[in-house]
């Protein structure tokens, strides 16, 4: 077969057999991918080692490769490669099959020689030493704690199991991972586990940035065409008998690339290209242009895609070749140099196409419940040579979604496969489980996986549906909202107890100083921190944190509607950061370390709304997310107390810390919405005052953990403020809005109470502020009324005297 082809097939082939004959002498390879390569050398005849072990006996390769899928590794190997019944001499194989031979024994030779090493490791520490110095330290810290590691069998005792779970579901990793380290920064969970993630949340939320503003230039032209709306009705085509609308048309030209697409696309209708060219025909020059674009903007991955994939299996991936060609449009000649566009098919289109968007939901979900969480990457895989019978996609989201896609793995691939190997570790995983229990080991668990499946979201109708609702009402009750804005400073008594009296006294003084200085110059050094306003809240973040079709008026909606939240929490996060960067510094850390350490003060601190850094009871499905809707800051203050409980060096810290994060905001936040608000009666009433402050106290307690948050309204009712009335979790408000804005539309009153029920209503629909609109409406009302003279009324709106 080798004489059928050119000479430089003939050198190509010399060349890998000579690097198989080297690989199959090396004595360095670790025992079992030496095994896997003389194996598959003994299979092709082309090994020179003379072991006389039964090839029956070694592990077989598609039994290798799961193991290594078990830690985030997906090996490309072609499936002729992984037939084990394959027995073939090296000159009956074809270039093709020598050149798939070469690349799987190159990336075994490579994951052998990767055994030992972290792929993010900032000190290139080894795997073992790095193993063995977290277990050392947890089990130092934990002291004589011992968990029970058996499954209860009694009743009683699985249902404290149960409470058990639950609780640890409320506790981030970041805070476990602080826990392990004895309550210290900077010890070895943090900067093995956490310090990384932190470094891969960083590089997404740049990146998308980058990928948003770009991708909203590139579709700019498009979206302002003379030909019309992109989500029209669409044109009717003769030539296949179909409607489509401009944004069909589009992403039928992105599919137009490279041959392996234009097949799908054809090939999924049943179309010839005759067919397709009255469709094309039909875009303007911009589109044209603006679809190269594209195909350049996921060209502009593949150095970074390339160099992940070598560092990983010590290969590149198979690109698929661009298939370049000219088009005559509004008498002008466009030179198109094609390119990738990721496939999407259609699951709605036919049994096919949604068998395999289901197939790909459970591998994912197989791969999970063994603890091998990894990214999606359909971009480096191969495809077959056809697929028919499969229509596409003719949306958009090819575009943004794949772009999200690229970027989510090129962040998290490495430290997710490290993340894997540690916690899949006996050493590490048994250390976890004798002293904190099964139920913190899951929670890392379900951290791997929540990061891995990124942006995968809302799947079912119903996930979809209160997503969006649960969206809307966090709009309408933080939007524009002064007096929660005016709330937010309070925060620096959860930094107080995360970094220090001390130090954060040095921040706010060097903040207070020169705020624009200061924050600018934070910023410019921290790249977390240059990016939080798109990441503090997790609506937020979900919203901004990702490249989607969004228009420059939306986004500037978007960010509109937190400004006022993010601008207040600007002046808690700087003096933290500030305080955290010169404790670090004092303690010896060089500038790098300190930024960090820096950046994770402010996130245990005031919270972060990323997939990394929430609860697993954050990171739940749309659905089970309505019930921790506004929940951010008090899992905040929650983590921070079990941090204290579990780490403080004496009692008196402890109560502290406790009086701190649970007693003054409390008592203050209270205090503060008074004085804020106009109206209420000024006479001194002792007992009013102490059942409000007892309503208070016990309102914010019960507002630390799900589902007890749901009876706050018993604080009320225990120091006889007012009967329990209870309208649902705070993500669905939407129903009893809407409850009461039909009641009061029914009596035909269109009073004050229909005013705010119906503007309650519009803003949880539309995600308007309505919040604020209310007490800015309720406060012009008493102005008028002559009830208060206090201009303030319009900001904070009035409350009646009781």
């Amino acid at each position: 077969v080798i004489g059928r082809h050119t000479t430089a097939a003939v050198v190509e082939v010399g060349k890998a057999i000579d690097y198989l004959g080297r690989v199959a002498e090396s004595t360095t390879l670790p025992a079992e991918y030496r095994d896997q390569v003389d194996a598959l050398l003994e299979r092709f005849d082309l090994s020179k080692s003379t072991t006389l072990k039964a090839i029956d006996k070694r592990k077989s390769l598609a039994e290798w490769v799961a193991s290594q899928q078990a830690v985030g590794l997906d090996p490309d190997i072609a499936p002729a490669i992984l037939n084990e019944s394959q027995r073939k001499n090296y000159r009956d194989m074809t270039v093709e099959e020598l050149r798939g031979l070469f690349d799987t024994v190159k990336q075994i030779e490579h994951l052998g020689r990767l055994k030992n090493r972290l792929l993010t490791a900032a000190d290139q520490r080894d795997f073992e030493t790095t193993r063995d110095g977290i277990v050392a330290g947890i089990l130092a810290h934990a002291g004589d704690r011992k968990a029970e590691t058996r499954t209860p069998a009694t009743n009683l005792g699985r249902a404290l199991d149960s409470i058990k779970r639950f609780g640890a579901a409320h506790i981030k990793a970041a805070t476990w991972a602080r826990i392990f380290d004895g309550g210290v920064d900077g010890g070895p969970v943090w900067e093995s586990i956490i310090r990384p993630a932190n470094v891969a949340g960083d590089m997404e939320v740049r990146m998308r940035a980058e990928a948003a503003s770009k991708l909203s230039e590139i579709m700019a032209p498009v979206l302002k065409s003379k030909a019309g709306r992109l989500h029209g009705s669409g044109q009717f085509f003769a030539s296949v008998n179909r409607s489509f609308n401009r944004e069909a048309v589009f992403t039928m030209a992105l599919n137009t690339g490279n041959e392996s697409n234009l097949q799908r696309l054809l090939g999924g209708e049943g179309w010839t290209q005759s067919q397709l060219q009255p469709i094309l025909a039909t875009l303007t020059a911009d589109d044209w242009r603006a679809v190269q674009k594209v195909w350049d903007h996921f060209e502009s991955y593949r150095p970074l895609i390339a160099a992940k994939q070598r560092r990983v299996y010590g290969t590149e991936p198979e690109w698929l070749d661009p298939s370049p060609r000219q088009v005559q449009v509004e008498g002008e000649t466009i030179d198109l140099k094609g390119g990738y566009f990721p496939v999407v098919y259609d699951p709605a289109a036919s049994v096919r196409a949604e068998e395999h968007a289901d197939a790909e939901g459970a591998r994912a979900m197989l791969k999970g419940a063994y603890g091998a969480a990894t990214t999606r990457r359909s971009f480096t895989k191969s495809r077959v040579d056809e697929v028919n019978g499969r229509p596409l996609l003719y949306s958009l989201a090819g575009v943004y979604g794949g772009v999200n896609d690229v970027i989510h793995d090129l962040s998290w691939h490495e430290l997710l496969i490290d993340a894997n190997r540690l916690f899949r570790s006996e050493k590490l995983d048994g250390a976890i489980r004798d002293t904190y229990g099964p139920a913190v080991v899951a929670q890392f668990k379900v951290w791997r996986e929540s990061i891995a499946g990124g942006d995968a979201g809302a799947q079912t109708a119903i996930d979809k549906a209160v997503g969006r609702l649960r969206q809307g009402v966090s709009a309408a009750g933080l939007g524009f909202n002064v007096m929660s804005a005016a709330m937010q400073p309070l925060g620096l008594a959860q930094s107080i107890v995360r970094v220090g009296p001390q130090w954060i006294g040095k921040g706010v003084m060097q903040y207070i100083a020169n705020p624009a200085a200061a924050t600018r110059d934070v910023k410019e050094r921290s790249s977390f921190m240059a990016e939080r306003t798109r990441t503090r809240f997790r609506e937020l973040a979900e919203l901004r944190n990702k490249v989607q079709g969004q228009t420059a008026v939306g986004d500037a909606m978007t960010r509109g509607t937190y400004f006022l939240m993010m601008q207040a929490q600007q002046t808690v996060d700087v003096p933290t950061w500030l305080g955290a960067y010169e404790k670090a510094i004092a303690e010896g850390n060089d500038d790098v370390r300190a930024v960090a350490l820096s950046d994770q003060a402010v996130i245990d601190a005031q919270g972060s709304g990323t997939t990394k850094d929430q609860s697993a009871i954050e990171n739940g499905g749309p659905t089970a997310k309505i019930f921790t809707a506004f929940y951010s800051f008090m899992n905040t203050a929650l983590n921070l107390g079990v941090t204290s409980k579990m780490t403080a060096a004496s009692k008196g810290k402890f109560a502290a810390d406790m009086l701190l994060l649970y007693t003054v905001p409390a008592i203050l936040g209270a205090a503060l919405k008074d004085a804020l608000t106009p109206g209420d009666s000024d006479d001194w009433d002792e007992k009013k005052l102490a059942a409000k402050l007892a309503k208070e106290q016990l309102s914010f307690l019960m507002g630390l953990m799900v589902v007890t948050r749901e009876f706050t309204g018993l604080a009320s009712v225990f120091t006889g403020q007012r009967a329990f009335g209870y309208s649902g979790p705070s993500g669905l408000r939407i129903i009893g809005d809407a409850q009461t804005a039909a009641t009061q539309a029914h009596q035909g009153e269109f009073d004050d109470s229909f005013r705010k029920a119906a503007i309650n209503l519009l803003g949880d629909i539309a995600g308007l502020p309505a919040a604020q609109a209310n007490r800015t409406i309720t406060g012009i009302e008493a102005l008028k009324k002559g009830d208060t003279k206090n201009p303030a009324a319009v900001v904070f709106g009035y409350q009646k005297p009781r």
